[in-house]
């Protein structure tokens, strides 16, 4: 078992985690924060260069020469962003900004949720028809579109908006998962489908732990910026829902690059 590969990404992954924290507690040009943000590429770069000379690397490089492989990795890292900031950052918006309680913050997102498990299945046999990178298009396309309506009615929104929004957003994502999975695996030597399913899941998981301290960050940031009651507060979490669409926009580039090089 490559014990030290796993420790280098270990190390790398908390310390960018560690860098989002210290740009709210200390700021982006503190010292520490230009610290780790150094010791994050130092790991990235040692990361590299042992993986290429190691014997059995955790993560073999040759991966990442496939195009298919590499897109769909981006991929997955923006739909990791998207899904838990969105899960975070929704509830979020109607207990903060438009002062719903708890209960009815939780309960929006439910006939959403419902609609991803009933979505996935029937996306999977799609998936097996046509093909997975336009599915997958559509998918991401669908799920930046619900929050590009989230910022766009910011605090005009009514509750039966958030609900429909959140309904767009879930069946994009439900028609993603499976052309996913499939275009990320298709292409994959059989020797590396073990890896190739690591990188995957390692991709989505840090994408969420990223996109949940990011859009925190940046939701106070704003709300510094504009103020901390409305119309100002509006403005920060209708620039973060931009944010989460920006984010679906680049997922959508590298997915139109998925189409694999000839030869």
């Amino acid at each position: 078992f490559d014990w030290l590969g796993v420790g280098i990404l270990c190390a790398g992954s908390l310390l960018a985690i560690d860098f989002i924290a210290s740009i709210r507690q200390f700021g982006l040009l503190a010292p520490r924060t230009l610290l780790l943000i150094v010791l994050v590429g130092l790991c990235a770069y040692g990361f590299v260069l042992y993986s290429r000379r190691a014997a059995a690397p955790i993560v073999s490089l040759a991966l990442f020469s496939e195009r298919s492989f590499s897109m769909a990795t981006l991929v997955t890292l923006a739909y990791g962003f998207g899904l838990y900031a969105s899960t975070y950052l929704i509830p979020v918006f109607l207990q903060s900004a438009l002062g719903y309680d708890a209960t009815l913050a939780g309960l929006a997102l439910l006939p959403s949720g419902l609609l991803l498990a009933v979505v996935i299945p029937p996306a999977g046999v799609l998936t097996d028809r046509c093909s997975p990178r336009w599915i997958m298009v559509w998918g991401l396309a669908l799920f930046g579109l619900s929050f590009v309506l989230f910022a766009v009615r910011g605090g005009a929104i009514s509750y039966a908006e958030v609900i429909g929004f959140s309904l767009v957003g879930r069946l994009g994502l439900g028609l993603t998962i499976p052309a996913l999975m499939v275009a990320t695996m298709a292409r994959v030597a059989p020797d590396l489908l073990g890896q190739a399913s690591m990188v995957s899941n390692y991709s989505r998981q840090f994408g969420g732990v990223i996109g949940v301290a990011i859009v925190a960050v940046f939701v106070e940031w704003r709300a510094s910026v504009h103020g901390t009651t409305a119309p100002g507060l509006f403005w920060a979490y209708s620039q973060a829902f931009l944010l989460l669409a920006l984010a679906f926009g680049l997922a959508l580039v590298a997915a139109l690059r998925m189409k694999p090089r000839s030869g």
